[in-house]
C-alpha cells in the first residue's frame, strides 16, 4: 500500500489485529449513537437499492485512487480526500492504494471541477469505463470547490464540507445510494426503534450541506457497510 506525502499510513493486512481493534471501537461508537435522540421523524424507509444509480457495479478488490493532473484538487481538498480514502479502509473490508499519476484501471480519479447541472452540485461521481460484464472499472469524482468555498453562508466550514462531500461521492463509487430531500430516499436506512418511534442514524450519504465535522458526516452506516463488505 502506498501513501501520499500527506497521507499517514493506514494499517493493512500486516496489522490486522489493529484494524480489528479499530473496528471494534467504531462498533462501540455506533452502539452509543443508537441512544441519541431522534434526528428525523417518520416511518422507517424500505432498504435502499444496491448498486445505486445504474446497472454498474464496482469492480472487486481494492479501491485505488489518483488526483487528476489537470483538474488537480487544492491542498485542503487533497487532504480531505485522503482522509476519506483512509476512513473507507478503516470502516470496510476495502483497502485503498494511491497512484501518484492516474493509470489505466485506477479505480477513482479525483478532480476539482464544476459538478452537476449548471454547476449546482457540491460533487458528482460517474463511471468512466466499464468491464465487459458491466462492472465499473474507472470512476471520475468531481468536487466543486468553488461552490463549496462560495456558498451563501459565509460561516460554512469549507474543509468539513469537502470531507463530507468526498465521503458521499466515494460512497457512490462503492454502489451506495444517497438520501435526504426525498431523492431517492427521504430517510437513512439505519434506525433503531425507541418507544415505537424510529430513531434515525445519519451518515455522509445524506444529501446537502453538513459542515459540522461530526463523525456521521465522514462515515457510512451499518446498512451501507454491509452492502460494501458483501460485494468486496
Amino acid at each position: 500500500m502506498t501513501g501520499t506525502r500527506n497521507d499517514p499510513p493506514v494499517p493493512g493486512r500486516r496489522a490486522g489485529r489493529y484494524r480489528r481493534a479499530v473496528r471494534a471501537g467504531l462498533a462501540t461508537l455506533a452502539a452509543v449513537a443508537l441512544t441519541l435522540p431522534a434526528v428525523l421523524a417518520g416511518s422507517p424507509a424500505a432498504a435502499d437499492a444496491w448498486p445505486y444509480g445504474s446497472l454498474s457495479r464496482p469492480d472487486t478488490g481494492g479501491h485505488s485512487y489518483c488526483y487528476h493532473n489537470v483538474f488537480t484538487p487544492n491542498q485542503t481538498l487533497h487532504d480531505q480526500i485522503a482522509l476519506s480514502m483512509q476512513r473507507m479502509q478503516v470502516q470496510t473490508e476495502v483497502e485503498y492504494s494511491y497512484h501518484s499519476s492516474c493509470q489505466t484501471h485506477t479505480d477513482v480519479r479525483w478532480q476539482q471541477r464544476e459538478a452537476g447541472t449548471d454547476g449546482e452540485a457540491f460533487g458528482t461521481a460517474s463511471c468512466y469505463s466499464h468491464w465487459e460484464d458491466g462492472r465499473c472499472d474507472e470512476w471520475i469524482i468531481r468536487i466543486n470547490w468553488d461552490l463549496i468555498a462560495g456558498w451563501d453562508n459565509p460561516d460554512l466550514n469549507n474543509a468539513n464540507q469537502a470531507r463530507k462531500t468526498s465521503c458521499h461521492e466515494l460512497g457512490h463509487t462503492l454502489g451506495l445510494a444517497h438520501y435526504g430531500n426525498g431523492d431517492p430516499y427521504h430517510n437513512p436506512p439505519d434506525w433503531v426503534m425507541d418507544n415505537g418511534e424510529p430513531q434515525y442514524i445519519q451518515s455522509c450519504m445524506r444529501s446537502g450541506v453538513a459542515d459540522s465535522g461530526a463523525l456521521w458526516t465522514k462515515s457510512w452506516g451499518a446498512h451501507h457497510i454491509g452492502h460494501v463488505n458483501a460485494w468486496f
